[in-house]
């Protein structure tokens, strides 16, 4: 039977799926999906809210998925290429207007994470495939909204014609090819070498243009929250920068973390030949840069200890605290930096866990603690924003929500019977945090 709190979300949604014949229809004719609509509800606060807001969105719920493999550190075997970045089908209407895509790309967004929030819910998914999917997501969002921003602004040059010399860079998680509910699309807009100041100036407007379609906020909501801060020079930097100029700051400039944020960029919009070539150029900088820093290793490791007390954060933080998924990120992105390994863009951290083992930078059974540590703490950040609808700094500790992550965690065979999320996820940041010093060296103060 269902507790009081779910049960209160799930009266929630009948009386407002109910509230008129047209979704009392829906829900006679999609009973299937239906059902996986009160599974949803029952599991997720923040997913039943969005359901008793918009009740029709249940009929967005697919058919289900066969449950991938319980087998979570796929450390030999990478992630199948991403696809081409194709908009949503409707974006290319000359009927609509700007506003009516402005509606229709968050009411398509908000159906397909509510398509994916169930499948992930309700299944047992294998988490960096799932990720992969929530990635592919925001990428055809944000190739969507460059185009509405290029026909609000009538440009003379489509950004959906492949001459564009524009290209949408994705760093942090969206670069990783693991983006998640509530994740930042931290970008940086990049045009080709010869651009006249004019044009730049063109391309800055597009630009600010997608932000806008992004991120206003308008009564059907809002699509993704944007981040251009990483750009060089942050908020003081360019909006648009030229290829040379970024590859110019990122060979002569940069500090350490810039390297390995850069690592990261992968095209997520604009013109996906020349970003091919931006990329590799972009890596071959980050490297060159990397193998000039006489302090590289210790620079990285006073910043790691930096982000671990700086801001006081608690034990069960998932990211930042000793143990979390930064100690897995510095790890791989220092010997790949080191070593100069190379990989597709979108590579995600098992990618770089089986391309760093292959290379025999790190042994067996530290490259599997560390692929099984990342698949955990990613699966249990994920649980976490799938109940919550938000990134939260540790596990949570509002009555319902704790016991709601519990319950997907067990689900999903994150922890067995009897067996707590704090004290699981403790175990795993001891086994990571041994690997980060077998490559770091001891904790300093």
């Amino acid at each position: 039977s269902l507790e009081d709190r779910p049960r209160r979300n799930v009266t929630k949604f009948m009386a407002s799926l109910l509230a008129t014949q047209e979704n009392f229809n829906l829900a006679l004719s999609k009973s299937s999906r239906f059902r996986r609509a009160l599974g949803v509800v029952a599991a997720s606060e923040y997913l039943g809210e969005l359901l008793v807001h918009h009740p029709e969105d249940f009929a967005a719920m697919g058919a289900e998925v066969a449950a991938p493999s319980p087998a979570e550190a796929q450390i030999a075997m990478p992630l199948e290429p991403r696809a081409g970045i194709a908009p949503f089908a409707w974006v290319g209407q000359a009927t609509l207007g700007y506003r009516e895509k402005m509606a229709l790309l968050r009411n398509d967004y908000r159906s397909r994470v509510l398509a994916l929030s169930a499948d992930d819910l309700l299944e047992r998914p294998s988490i960096f495939p799932a990720l992969a999917r929530w990635s592919g997501l925001a990428r055809r969002a944000i190739q969507s909204a460059l185009e509405i921003a290029s026909g609000a602004l009538d440009a003379s040059e489509s950004a959906q014609q492949n001459e564009s010399p524009l290209v949408v860079l994705g760093l942090g998680r969206l670069g990783l090819n693991e983006f998640d509910l509530a994740s930042d699309a931290d970008l940086v807009f990049v045009v080709a070498d010869g651009t006249g100041r004019e044009e730049i100036a063109r391309w800055t407007r597009l630009a600010e243009k997608t932000i806008e379609v992004l991120s206003s906020y308008t009564r059907d909501g809002t699509v993704l929250v944007v981040d251009t801060r990483l750009r060089p020079r942050g908020q003081e930097g360019d909006l648009v920068i030229t290829e040379n100029a970024l590859v110019a700051y990122l060979r002569e400039s940069a500090q350490v973390w810039e390297a390995l944020t850069y690592l990261k960029a992968a095209p997520v919009a604009g013109n996906e030949t020349y970003a091919s070539r931006l990329v590799e150029k972009i890596r071959a900088a980050c490297q060159e840069s990397f193998s000039l820093c006489a302090t590289a290793k210790e620079d990285m490791r006073r910043m790691r200890r930096r982000l671990e007390t700086e801001v006081i954060v608690p034990p069960s933080n998932t990211k930042t605290a000793a143990g979390g998924y930064y100690d897995v990120d510095f790890v791989v992105s220092f010997l790949r930096l080191r070593e100069g390994i190379a990989l597709a863009p979108a590579a995600c951290v098992p990618d770089q866990i089986g391309a760093v083992l292959r290379a025999g930078l790190l042994g067996a059974t530290e490259a599997q603690t560390l692929a099984q540590g990342a698949s955990f703490l990613r699966a249990l950040d994920h649980a976490v924003r799938l109940v919550t609808g938000k990134a939260l700094t540790g596990l949570p500790e509002r009555v319902g929500h704790a016991e709601a992550v519990a319950n997907v965690a067990r689900r999903w065979g994150l922890i067995e019977s009897g067996q707590s999320l704090a004290d699981k996820l403790s175990e795993v940041q001891r086994g990571i945090r041994q690997v980060y010093r077998l490559v770091f060296g001891p904790d300093t103060k």
